[in-house]
């Protein structure tokens, strides 16, 4: 009796711990199930589709053994990926629509330049003059000078079809606030400006959100950017009363400063410039 009762217990224990093995094998093959329709789907309402297609399947399986050493806390899936490269991809097609250096404004897209650096620099190269038809040189945060990422939300809009002052914040700008990247730059648009705050390691905001210098209306108009006759009349009168100034910028530099933090520029509120007062390329195989 007392050996029927052993068996039976141990039976039952034995089909809870299988059970609770097929429960989560079948929880992980959902998960990744959802994780390539969402990709597809993704890829599919694109305005990159075909450059995504066309992504070499070995800068994925690079990126995902690389990022994390770079971002301890990064999302390693395919649609995270993806959302990462037409970022990358967005400011490749924003860069060369004006003059100046460009910023890299989004810590994801970086993760995956630095990976494609890492696995194939020829291969990116190749990429870029076929989809592009230009090279995007990798540029370290110490050579950047000027408006640089003022430059690129304007190109970013000029991508869209838009005018240089339209109320839009181009992909780019979203992505890691919309990825909850850690470590990476969260962009609002609120009316007519733009606010900036770092991510903190989870990828929310590590503080209040405060307009971004290089962004506001005033320091658009200041550099060129933006004719001040398509501004409205209440901001115009500030733009006129504007003192922040720019330098002259005359070589076209693509830029990557998706960073770290700063102390000397933004807002009174706000440390982290999240551009040329701050950001960094932290790594990988920079110029």
């Amino acid at each position: 009796m007392l050996q029927l009762l052993f068996i039976t217990r141990y039976l039952c224990s034995f089909s809870k711990l299988n059970a609770d093995r097929i429960s989560s094998e079948g929880t992980g093959i959902m998960m990744k199930w959802l994780d390539k329709r969402r990709t597809v789907k993704r890829i599919r309402n694109s305005p990159y589709e075909t450059a995504l297609t066309g992504l070499p399947e070995e800068l994925e399986t690079c990126w995902r053994a690389s990022a994390p050493q770079e971002y301890p806390s990064i999302s390693t899936d395919s649609y995270f990926f993806i959302r990462a490269a037409e970022g990358l991809l967005n400011f490749f097609d924003s860069v060369g629509r004006g003059s100046g250096p460009y910023a890299l404004p989004s810590k994801a897209a970086d993760s995956v330049w630095h990976a494609w650096l890492r696995w194939d620099a020829a291969d990116l190269e190749r990429f870029s003059l076929q989809h592009f038809n230009r090279t995007v040189p990798h540029i370290d945060r110490v050579r950047l000078t000027g408006p640089a990422l003022a430059n690129t939300l304007v190109a970013g809009r000029r991508a869209e079809g838009l005018m240089p002052h339209a109320s839009f914040l181009p992909c780019v700008f979203r992505i890691d606030a919309e990825l909850r990247m850690p470590q990476g730059h969260g962009y609002w648009l609120h009316r007519d400006r733009i606010d900036h705050v770092k991510l903190d390691q989870n990828g929310m905001p590590s503080q209040t959100a405060c307009p971004h210098p290089e962004l506001t209306m005033a320091a658009l108009v200041e550099a060129g950017l933006v004719d001040k006759r398509f501004i409205p009349l209440p901001l115009r009168r500030r733009t006129e009363g504007s003192t922040e100034t720019f330098s002259d910028v005359s070589s076209l530099l693509m830029v990557d400063v998706s960073g770290d933090s700063c102390s000397d520029g933004g807002a009174d509120n706000c440390s982290d410039g999240g551009s040329s007062c701050g950001s960094s390329c932290d790594g990988g195989s920079c110029d």
